[in-house]
């Protein structure tokens, strides 16, 4: 049995690949870096040309559509591509960088590599996904705090959206 190793990385290596990127764009914008438009903080999607922008935002000024296609397969394995708000492509571009090189750059053609590369898409999708509806939960928690400290702990009857509730 062929025991030589792959190009493939390892996730600890891509944990120190991840690091390095951020560390190197903390370099270039600051710790502290945010959107001059709309206050994102998120160092994996920060521009700076004259200003510190997220994509979006630059997109907007320029007078463009805020989407953007992304491969969720990597380009090299195929060309099917889905509108994603430009952050989120910058994102999910990012996390490929993560993927094993022989799964994303897929030179032979690898079927195998193929697949790979779409269930990592896939999955890429739907952990952003996930840490969005982690933000929403925690959002709607504090929400109901405040409205049951307002107007008590049936507050949903106290303001009259008792037909809203499912059964």
């Amino acid at each position: 049995m062929d025991t030589t190793a792959t190009n493939d990385a390892s996730p600890s290596d891509a944990t120190i690949e991840q690091a390095a990127r951020r560390g190197a764009r903390a370099a270039k914008l600051g710790q502290t870096a945010r959107c001059a438009s709309c206050g994102t903080d998120d160092l994996v999607i920060l521009q700076q040309a004259t200003l510190t922008l997220c994509p979006e935002c630059r997109l907007r000024l320029q007078g463009k559509s805020a989407t953007e296609l992304h491969h969720i397969a990597g380009r090299h394995n195929d060309p099917t591509t889905v509108s994603v708000p430009a952050n989120v492509h910058g994102a999910l571009t990012d996390r490929q960088h993560d993927w094993p090189p022989a799964t994303l750059r897929n030179p032979e053609g690898s079927p195998l590599r193929y697949f790979a590369a779409w269930i990592r898409g896939l999955l890429d999708h739907l952990r952003h996904a996930l840490a969005k509806a982690d933000l929403l939960v925690a959002f709607l928690e504090r929400l109901d705090d405040a409205l049951t400290n307002a107007h008590g702990t049936r507050w949903w009857l106290a303001l009259g959206l008792d037909g809203a509730l499912p059964a």
